[in-house]
C-alpha cells in the first residue's frame, strides 16, 4: 500500500513538473516574441563590447542581417558606437546604475549615421563581467523635423523682418 502511495505522490509530481514546464515554455515564446516584434532596439551588452541580445528591430536599424551570429557583433571596435561616447555612456552608467535619456550617434553598416536615445541599466549577472541591458530608440526622424521647423521659423523671422522694413520704407515714400 505504501508503493502505491508512494507511487501516486511521484505521478503526481511529475504531471506538476511537466505543467510547470510547459507553463515556462510558454511564458518564454511569448517573452521572445515580445522583444523579437517590438518597434524598438533591445539590447545586452558587456562593457568589454560584447553583445549578448540585439532584437530584430535593432539588428535592422544598424544595417546588420537578422540572421548573424551576435557573437560576431562587438561594440568595442568604434564602428557602431564611437569609442570615446561609449566611454562616457560607461563611466555615467557605472556610476548612476541607470542611464535614461543618453542621446548619441550611432553608425549604421554603409557608414550613414543616426540619432539614437539609450536608456540602460547596469548588471553584473554575467559571470564576472559588468554588463548592460536597455532599449535604443532612432531619433534621426525626430531631429531632422526639428532641424526643419528651426529653418522655416528663421525662414518667417526673415520674412517679418524684411516685411517691416519694407511697410518703413513705405511710410518714408509716403511722406517725402
Amino acid at each position: 500500500e505504501r508503493v502505491r502511495e508512494r507511487t501516486r505522490a511521484l505521478q503526481l509530481e511529475i504531471t506538476e513538473r511537466e505543467r510547470t514546464a510547459h507553463e515556462l515554455s510558454h511564458a518564454e515564446e511569448r517573452y521572445r516574441t515580445l522583444v523579437a516584434n517590438l518597434p524598438i532596439g533591445v539590447f545586452k551588452t558587456t562593457r568589454d563590447g560584447e553583445v549578448r541580445l540585439a532584437n530584430p528591430y535593432l539588428l535592422k536599424l544598424l544595417g546588420i542581417p537578422a540572421d548573424i551570429d551576435l557573437a560576431k557583433i562587438t561594440m568595442a571596435d568604434g564602428r557602431v558606437f564611437a569609442s570615446a561616447e561609449r566611454e562616457r555612456f560607461w563611466r555615467r552608467l557605472e556610476a548612476e546604475r541607470e542611464v535614461h535619456g543618453f542621446e548619441t550617434v550611432f553608425h549604421k553598416t554603409d557608414g550613414s549615421a543616426i540619432d539614437v536615445v539609450i536608456n540602460a541599466r547596469f548588471s553584473e549577472n554575467l559571470g564576472d563581467k559588468p554588463n548592460c541591458e536597455g532599449t535604443i530608440e532612432d531619433l534621426t526622424g525626430r531631429k531632422q523635423a526639428a532641424r526643419e521647423v528651426e529653418r522655416l521659423h528663421q525662414q518667417l523671422v526673415t520674412a517679418s523682418r524684411q516685411a517691416g522694413m519694407a511697410d518703413v520704407a513705405t511710410g518714408v515714400l509716403h511722406n517725402v
